[in-house]
């Protein structure tokens, strides 16, 4: 089976990145949710729910970098 994506560029520029960013996509997803499983499984340090939250969102947009998605597309 072959499956083959056509673009119109430039009109389809963004779903075209969105498109050739998506293993990069799913790899920043697994590896957060596997963060996420971590501090929920083995605990976590957290002293209050936003510590919790300041903490999650960080990693969130560490990841995000370290991945190289962009979600403001």
């Amino acid at each position: 089976m072959r499956a083959i994506f056509e673009f119109n560029l430039p009109e389809d520029q963004r779903e075209y990145e969105i498109m050739s960013k998506s293993l990069k996509t799913q790899s920043f997803l697994w590896e957060f949710s596997q963060q996420l499983r971590a501090w929920h499984k083995y605990d976590h340090n957290f002293k209050d729910a936003n510590d919790a939250l300041d903490k999650i969102r960080e990693e969130f947009y560490r990841l995000l970098n370290a991945h190289e998605v962009n979600i403001d597309l």
